[in-house]
């Protein structure tokens, strides 16, 4: 099988690119056509494992809630005994979420040309995680697809309660900025302008503060400064498109010090969550930690979960891989080894999986605690300054008249 990468757009006009494999790229091209797409680029990647430089534009991923709405729904449907094209026909044509509506579109197309249900999931977008053809993928080798899909609800609704919580931390801190911005905005387009004025009328010397806000003022009204900040965030928007500058923002955001621990922690429960889902749906413990490894692939839990996978192909045992790692509690360690040891892994990962929700919580909790106060002290002594300046200049006009 080889990998062909194409660009193109879908029959809502928005550009999109991925990868897909075929034996050649004929069939690689009926493929993507099949899709409802229009090509404008097809060429075959020279290695499997060569890099997505740009991610698609619009293809963006599913929301959580949505994706564990659509495979507690799956579930409920495989298990009454409705067949995956109709069952596919029904997402489509009911879900809320119109994503969800295109990509199980695409998935009933896939399924006409007589693929199975595990390789439409996969191939029809990259809207949904990659957990859902995995497990279909072994639920059509035990005759029970769909089943481990209410568990991997739950994984899915996990993982966007700690993205929620961590977003909430950061809402308070992100209005005192906003808040800043605005008033050296005031500052420099209402109030310094006029104290300049006041000064040079009377031949005095405009105060270094004036002048600096004075010179943003100008660079304000001439749209330098308006043109620099909108090429800075379209800079930062392509930016987060690339792969090599999303790790890097990925692996700075683990270095900081509160926040970086409680991203650690929370990345390394939804792994071994995953980890879990697959386990106990039947997947090999070799192939499953490769696979978590895909989840969160610029994280260093994925050296870790891949060096485990190649342990158990190389005959040792994955906790070796795992206890090389500084990052993961001592007590996720030990529960581990006692699993791989007894092989009963995929029960004792509900344990671990409990213990880290707990430390993610009391993480979360005193990141909140001492995140607030000290960008609360930072941003307001910021502003604190701006105003104390500003204020004794506006007191040092009393002086002009005398």
């Amino acid at each position: 099988m080889l990998k062909f990468r194409f660009k193109g757009y879908t029959q809502q006009g928005d550009y999109e690119t991925g990868e897909v494999s075929a034996e050649t790229e004929a069939s690689a091209y009926a493929q993507i056509v099949t899709l409802g797409m229009t090509l404008t680029e097809l060429k075959q990647v020279s290695s499997i494992n060569e890099p997505v430089l740009l991610r698609s534009w619009k293809a963006k991923q599913i929301a959580a809630e949505a994706q564990a709405e659509t495979a507690e729904q799956l579930s409920a449907m495989f298990s009454a005994g409705i067949p995956a094209p109709r069952a596919v026909e029904i997402i489509a044509e009911t879900a809320a979420d119109p994503s969800v509506r295109a990509h199980f579109h695409r998935v009933s197309l896939l399924l006409a040309e007589g693929n199975t249900f595990a390789f439409s999931m996969e191939n029809a977008s990259r809207g949904f995680s990659p957990l859902f053809s995995i497990l279909a993928a072994v639920g059509e080798d035990f005759g029970a697809i769909g089943a481990q899909y209410p568990m991997l609800a739950r994984l899915l609704r996990t993982q966007d309660k700690y993205r929620a919580q961590i977003k909430s931390a950061m809402i308070y801190p992100a209005i005192l900025l906003i808040g800043a911005l605005l008033l050296i905005l005031f500052m420099a387009l209402f109030l310094a302008p006029r104290l300049e004025t006041i000064f040079e009328s009377v031949s005095r010397p405009v105060p270094a503060s004036i002048t600096i806000f004075g010179r943003i003022g100008d660079l304000w009204h001439q749209g330098i400064l308006p043109i620099a900040m909108a090429v800075g965030i379209m800079s930062l928007y392509y930016l987060s498109r690339v792969d090599a500058m999303r790790n890097l923002a990925d692996r700075t955001v683990l270095r900081l010090p509160v926040i970086g621990p409680l991203v650690k922690a929370s990345t390394l429960s939804v792994m071994m969550r995953a980890l879990q889902v697959m386990l106990t749906a039947g997947v090999p413990m070799a192939v499953a930690l490769a696979r978590t490894a895909t989840i969160f692939p610029t994280s260093t839990f994925s050296l870790t979960f891949q060096a485990a996978a190649e342990n158990l192909q190389a005959g040792e045992t994955a906790q070796a891989a795992f206890s090389n790692s500084r990052d993961i509690p001592p007590i996720v360690l030990e529960l581990f080894r006692i699993g791989e040891e007894t092989n009963t892994l995929s029960s004792i990962l509900d344990s671990i999986c409990e213990s880290l929700g707990n430390l993610v919580e009391k993480r979360l909790q005193q990141a909140m605690a001492l995140l607030t106060p000290v960008l609360t002290l930072i941003i307001g002594g910021t502003i604190a300054l701006l105003v104390a300046s500003i204020m004794g200049t506006v007191l040092s006009v009393n002086d002009l008249a005398f």
